[in-house]
């Protein structure tokens, strides 16, 4: 028996629903559907309710004991084993979007299943007869409000206004005659901002999400969002000289790739170039104070991050020892917001407050001078935000610098670094999440010794910091940084302890 566990919109359930339809064929065995999430993420006016219902699949939904059964036989969760090698009972959960390969060879089976049962109504019945009309229908599909909001925005990303212009543009040296059919869960704004110099309509006012997706597939050819909604849409579109642009990369993150069909092409995507403004994942709040020595080797290791979803906020405190002119420099970066203190001394406490102030950011990281970040530390925060949105992500290891130390570190010439790790934790090679309990009652004699206690090998989510105003005692007359440290880690209702690196001290 293959079981496929559904869960996210409709085309998550249809990767889902593919992949285990194809396995079953394949073992030969019964194929069922497990909707035991139903009661939790399924409901009505929910984006994951259950959408199979209006197409022509094989309903046969797995008893809880079924499930119970199978769950002890194998589960198959990514990473995503190689298919001809699963055997015996089997559920399937989690998101299968790695394009065509895991359900390829029963494809007439899926585009058959995947038809809507009942005849249009009036409104999607008008649109698909004036779809049916144009010389050369595109379809073209805009999403827009979820991915500018929370973990979507810096997951996967809004596109840029650019990308569906290029599209356009190298559909009409093959095709002069075309019309764009926009389709999209934000309509008033794409009516707005999306200017196309060729015929448009905005396809409105069809009575349900799943018509709407059929509509796309009718459209001759396909300009898909980084959506598996017109992924779907394009893959199952009967034309065969159909031309489908898609997404390169796909996520802002770089973290998925679904799959684009050879057949496909490519358009190149540049998220830095949002036409809508969308907060960053990570704020980072540098304090400096007559580093000049330093100061250039932490600008070069925020600037060469891989993922470059972070704003830096620069707190420049009085330096005089040209540290200043550095700053100012840093400043052109439209990523940056410098702050100056002149020539008084308003203290670390004070700046980073005025710095979390002007935060924008989901989290928020506090460096000095002479720390120094990995170039995927923003990527591995954005991993571990896709997973979960903890109040603090801490990692019990850094790399500190020292002449007798045994780890060199690459454009770091000369200099070596002692790996410091937290006592606690020395084995630990997974992720832990802690709870406040946990913290209170195992925790707590630890945090104010080793890694546990160093503010910048830390994240901490933003909204819980100013919901709780945890704020930097800027009347502390010894270590501002130890007080917060451990209040953040004693007020946070959910933190994790993470063996990655990403934090190097230089002295």
């Amino acid at each position: 028996m293959v079981i496929v566990r559904l869960g996210g919109g409709l085309g998550n359930q249809l990767y889902q629903y593919a992949v285990g339809r194809m396995l079953a064929c394949r073992l030969n065995t019964e194929f069922k559907l497990d909707l035991s999430v139903a009661k939790i993420s399924f409901k009505a006016d929910r984006h994951d309710r259950y959408r199979l219902g209006d197409f022509n699949v094989q309903e046969n939904f797995a008893t809880p004991e079924e499930i119970a059964r199978v769950r002890k036989t194998g589960i198959i969760p990514p990473p995503f084993p190689r298919l001809e090698n699963v055997q015996g009972d089997i559920l399937i959960k989690d998101n299968w979007m790695h394009g065509e390969e895991f359900f390829l060879a029963i494809a007439d089976i899926i585009r058959r299943e995947f038809t809507l049962k009942n005849p249009l109504h009036k409104n999607s019945a008008a649109w698909e007869k004036k779809i049916s009309a144009a010389e050369n229908s595109v379809a073209l599909h805009v999403r827009h409000g979820d991915y500018l909001k929370g973990g979507h925005a810096h997951i996967i990303g809004a596109l840029p206004l650019a990308y569906y212009r290029t599209c356009i543009a190298e559909l009409k040296k093959t095709f002069p005659n075309i019309t764009a059919f926009v389709f999209s869960d934000d309509l008033n704004w794409a009516q707005k901002n999306l200017q196309l110099d060729v015929p448009t309509e905005f396809v409105a006012e069809c009575e349900t999400d799943n018509e709407e997706f059929h509509l796309m597939s009718r459209c001759k050819h396909t300009v898909i969002a980084n959506s598996t909604f017109s992924w779907w849409a394009a893959w199952l579109n009967p034309n065969p000289d159909k031309k489908v642009f898609a997404p390169d990369p796909w996520a802002r993150s770089g973290l998925w790739n679904n799959g684009i069909p050879a057949s496909w092409t490519k358009v190149p995507v540049n998220f830095e170039d949002l036409s809508v403004e969308v907060p960053p994942l990570l704020s980072i709040i540098a304090y400096i104070r007559n580093n000049a020595a330093t100061l250039n080797w932490l600008l070069a290791s925020i600037f060469g991050q891989t993922f470059k979803d972070y704003e830096l906020i620069l707190i420049d405190d009085g330096s005089t020892d040209g540290g200043e002119h550095l700053c100012r420099k840093a400043a052109s970066n439209r990523k940056v917001t410098l702050t100056a203190s002149g020539r008084g001394c308003i203290g670390k406490a004070t700046a980073y407050n005025i710095g979390l102030d002007r935060a924008r950011g989901e989290y928020v990281m506090f460096l000095r001078g002479n720390d120094l970040i990995l170039s995927n530390t923003v990527q591995l925060l954005c991993r571990m935000y896709s997973r979960r949105a903890a109040d603090v992500i801490c990692s019990v290891q850094r790399l500190e610098e020292n002449p007798a130390g045994d780890v060199a570190v690459g454009g770091l010439d000369g200099k070596k670094f002692f790996r410091r790790v937290d006592e606690h934790f020395k084995n630990l090679n997974a992720p832990i999440i802690s709870n406040a309990d946990d913290l209170r009652q195992k925790l707590l004699p630890t945090i104010t010794n080793g890694a546990n206690a160093l503010l910048g090998t830390k994240f901490f989510r933003r909204d819980f910091l100013l919901k709780n105003a945890l704020l930097f005692n800027e009347n502390a007359v010894c270590d501002v940084e130890l007080p917060f440290v451990v209040n953040a880690l004693m007020f946070g209702a959910e933190r994790i302890f993470t063996p990655e690196l990403f934090h190097i001290e230089l002295h």
